[in-house]
């Protein structure tokens, strides 16, 4: 075997806390809406440790190391279960539920980053007060529809920040009320479809709001998927693939594949599909959807393939693949698959797999310097390596620990924990060179208002190889 010898000469690896001081850090919350604006992450609203509604936030800035709390100026009430968009320039919130003073709103406000200013948003023909609803933003406009007040509704609204008005969504030929729905946007309409309406009972209609001319078209449902809630969907580009999900009593793995230019359903054959689930992976590829993991009822180790252009589904290989799991972490690397950790309902996981597609086949992540078994963690990708920190061992204890994947080489460096508190069910983004933590919960505090910014390991040093030129093992050679 080759003998490998590296020496690293300088290593830059750290972990800094998200402000050098407590100074505008927000408080602790959970439940509270986060945007990323492409240079500083703001966190906005909530529910404290005493489940009480919050108006605070704050904006963190990961070059300068500082947190600047939100103006309270013309902030909106304080509530939870909103919706935040992020314009470009601008955060809109608006909806939501204030349970200390008994009251579902329909205000909004829309805050700008760089003067730290509230503006509140009018009022006149906009929706009826609600909560759990959707938003999307069109580019130029956002659209709220549906949620909750005392009901579910069918109504919505649609707020241009430009004019500071609001234009009422027709209900004629508005789908009917529901809730765990599916919600896309195609670049120039909204499609609604399935979900549970106000009897409980599942339903397959949905119909495609056309914000131009203020329209909804009722989708066929000529060989739709059976009624259902939290499925699968992905937006192809063009079209919308509708797989899995579950009603009342069944789970399934039927789906269909809807072209809203045609109004037409293309039915999923069913041959070498996966078994019904929901709560596992879905990626889009590209090409095909990927799914993978989950329950239905009991956790899954099996996967599919689905190729919308030949109708045909080809089983993801069980060769190598990793023990069924729910609750799994992912990332899609541009070409390949990760799966890493997660429960099978009743123990945690501390292993993982690489899935590649264009071969169908699993390659094993070493177990060498892996973090331990754990849920409620985080991964992100970075562009070339994965990175999972922190979560819970399912057990009593929230985590301090992590580390970095890296694909290529198949190894793991141990992520430091200096100036790092344990959290799970935390917020983690990338910023493009450093990944920002913040809130979540602890072992001692409940929930936490801290956060830190990790900064990747750079390595310089040489490497020497001697032998027969065949090395069995792995070899991590992590740096620019």
């Amino acid at each position: 075997n080759a003998l490998i010898r590296s020496r690293a000469l300088a290593s830059v690896e750290a972990w800094s806390a998200t402000g050098t001081s407590l100074v505008d850090v927000p408080d602790a919350r959970i439940a509270y809406s986060t945007v990323w604006t492409g240079s500083k992450m703001i966190v906005w609203g909530g529910l404290n440790g005493s489940y009480s509604e919050m108006n605070t936030g704050g904006a963190y800035d990961p070059i300068s190391d500082t947190w600047r709390a939100t103006s309270l100026t013309g902030a909106p009430m304080a509530r939870s279960n909103h919706t935040a968009v992020w314009t470009g320039s601008k955060m809109i919130v608006w909806g939501g539920f204030n349970n200390t003073l008994g009251q579902v709103t329909s205000s909004g406000a829309i805050y700008d980053p760089q003067t730290d200013t509230w503006k509140t948003m009018s009022l006149i023909n906009a929706p009826a007060a609600r909560y759990d609803h959707t938003a999307v933003w069109t580019g130029s406009k956002m659209i709220v529809w549906g949620g909750y007040s005392g009901g579910l509704l069918n109504d919505g609204g649609e707020y241009d920040p430009a004019t500071d008005s609001w234009t009422s969504i027709t209900l004629t030929g508005a789908p009917v009320a529901r809730r765990f729905h599916s919600a896309v946007w195609t670049g120039s309409k909204m499609i609604v479809w399935g979900g549970q309406e106000v009897t409980n009972a599942y339903v397959n209609t949905g119909a495609i709001y056309d914000p131009l001319t203020d329209t909804w078209k009722t989708m066929s449902t000529t060989n739709a998927p059976s009624a259902r809630g939290r499925q699968f969907v992905v937006w192809t580009g063009s079209k919308m693939i509708v797989w899995g999900g579950a009603d009342a009593s069944s789970s399934f793995n039927t789906g269909a594949v809807y072209d809203p230019v045609a109004d037409t359903w293309t039915t999923m054959t069913t041959t070498a599909a996966p078994q019904g689930r929901v709560g596992g992976l879905g990626v889009w590829t590209g090409s095909k959807m990927i799914v993978w993991g989950g329950g239905g009822p009991t956790a899954t180790t099996t996967g599919g393939l689905y190729d919308p252009v030949s109708n045909t589904w080809t089983s993801t290989t069980l060769t190598n693949a990793p023990s069924a799991r729910m609750s799994v972490a992912g990332v899609w690397t541009g070409s390949k698959m990760i799966v890493w950790g997660g429960t099978d309902g009743v123990t945690p996981n501390s292993t993982g797999a690489i899935y590649d597609p264009t071969t169908d086949s699993w390659s094993a992540m070493t177990n060498t310097s892996a973090p331990s078994a754990r849920l409620y963690h985080t991964a992100v990708w970075t562009g070339s390596k994965m990175i999972v920190w922190g979560g819970y061992d399912g057990v009593s204890t929230y985590l301090v620990t992590g580390a970095i994947y890296d694909p290529v080489a198949n190894s793991w460096a141990t992520l430091s924990n200096t100036n790092q508190t344990e959290r799970g069910r935390h917020t983690a983004v990338w910023t493009g060179s450093k990944m920002i933590v913040w809130g979540g919960a602890d072992n001692s505090s409940g929930w936490d208002n801290s956060g830190s910014l990790y900064t990747p390991s750079q390595y310089e040093g040489n490497l020497m190889v001697e032998g027969d030129g065949y090395f069995n093992g792995s070899l991590q050679v992590v740096g620019d």
